[in-house]
């Protein structure tokens, strides 16, 4: 059972993130995942700054506590929220879905010590618009380089 909320954020579902429990190996710590039906954003200022968030529906799990939140305001990480925002911005979208797997990696060229990673987990849709550019790619010319075995 989830619980509302008046908005769901890294802050509102994980918390504070400690910097020093991140691994020291740059791999990923998963925070929470989301799942959305994203209609909108809205915009604003506070004491912080201008802010933006998703309207619609969403919910939120922390993958370390298993608690659920629901709110119909999101924020998420930029690299995130900008590829729904994106979609949004297209002509004739009146709605996006989507679902992330929320993490963190230590970075140490950020000032907080870390930066966020969002992992993709719903299949793209038709609306995807790089999906058909993918398709008429070569493969061959979008496959990363082999790497050489030292010897």
């Amino acid at each position: 059972m989830s619980q509302l909320t008046k908005k769901i954020s890294t802050a509102k579902v994980y918390g504070k993130i400690n910097v020093r429990k991140l691994p020291e190996d740059g791999t990923v710590l998963n925070l929470f995942s989301i799942i959305g039906v994203a209609v909108g954003t809205k915009s604003g200022t506070s004491d912080f700054g201008d802010w933006t968030c998703l309207v619609g529906q969403f919910e939120a799990t922390n993958l370390e506590t298993g608690a659920v939140v629901s709110s119909a305001n999101a924020f998420l990480p930029d690299v995130a929220q900008g590829l729904i925002e994106a979609q949004l911005n297209q002509e004739g979208t009146s709605q996006v879905q989507f679902a992330f797997v929320i993490g963190a990696r230590a970075d140490e060229g950020s000032p907080v010590g870390y930066s966020y990673t969002a992992q993709p987990v719903l299949a793209p849709d038709a609306k995807d618009p790089l999906a058909e550019l993918r398709g008429s790619v070569s493969a061959l010319a979008l496959e990363a380089p082999k790497s050489k075995a030292k010897k």
